[in-house]
């Protein structure tokens, strides 16, 4: 009779293996491989987005301002003298102002000199040419230089222009003199340059200092015109 070599001892039958723990994973996702990033939400494209703004912006000025419009300079000058009026300022040449009518009335003594005809050409240039004139305004003009600036050899490279207008305006119907007075200034030129360079900017220089006098003295009497008119 045969007999089993393992009946009657305890069997020792070989451990189990555990199964591998695993995760849920999503399709295409297994050991190893590296999850996909989350998705981003989908964002508006700029040029939409700037679309948008820039017609948000518009409908919004259309709405509160109006078209918008470059204002033109005949524009800036209403307002300017809309808000003059508004000041209690006046234009001088306008409708009762102190100098209406005064253009082309004042008749301007001959010049002697070139420093002569640079102040009349200045003067009938702010103040008209004389057509039935009612005043005439005559000038006496003292120029001088001064030494200004003088190198270590003693040699003069600049030169201020000194000048002096003592102006009266007479009335032609009376002769009586309607209002006088004074004015000055000066300019500078250089005089490094060659001996011609040196004589155009000393030209130039007087010049510039005839239009400042005549400024002056145009100024002195639109200012004063109320008072001797």
């Amino acid at each position: 009779m045969s007999s089993d070599p393992t009946k009657g001892r305890c069997a020792n039958p070989s451990p189990a293996v555990p199964e591998p723990h695993t995760l849920p994973s999503a399709p295409g996702v297994g050991w190893g491989s590296t999850p996909p990033p989350p998705a981003r939400p989908r964002s508006t494209p700029v040029r939409t987005l700037i679309s948008e703004k820039s017609t948000f912006s518009d409908a919004y000025k259309r709405s509160h301002c109006g078209t918008a419009q470059k204002p033109t300079r005949r524009t800036l000058l209403l307002t300017a003298t809309a808000a003059l009026a508004a000041c209690g300022f006046t234009p001088v040449y306008g409708p009762q102002g102190s100098a209406e009518g005064l253009r082309g009335s004042i008749a301007i003594d001959d010049p002697s000199d070139p420093a002569g005809f640079a102040l009349v050409r200045q003067l009938e240039r702010r103040l008209g040419l004389p057509n039935s004139p009612t005043y005439a305004l005559s000038a006496d003009l003292f120029v001088t230089e001064k030494e200004l600036g003088i190198t270590a050899d003693q040699e003069i490279t600049r030169f201020n222009i000194l000048g002096r207008a003592r102006f009266a305006l007479r009335d032609l119907s009376t002769g009586a003199i309607a209002t006088s007075g004074e004015v000055d200034s000066f300019t500078s030129y250089s005089a490094t340059g060659t001996p011609f360079a040196t004589q155009t900017a000393e030209r130039d220089a007087q010049d510039r200092l005839m239009v400042i006098l005549a400024d002056q003295i145009v100024a002195r009497l639109l200012a004063t015109a109320g008072d001797w008119r």
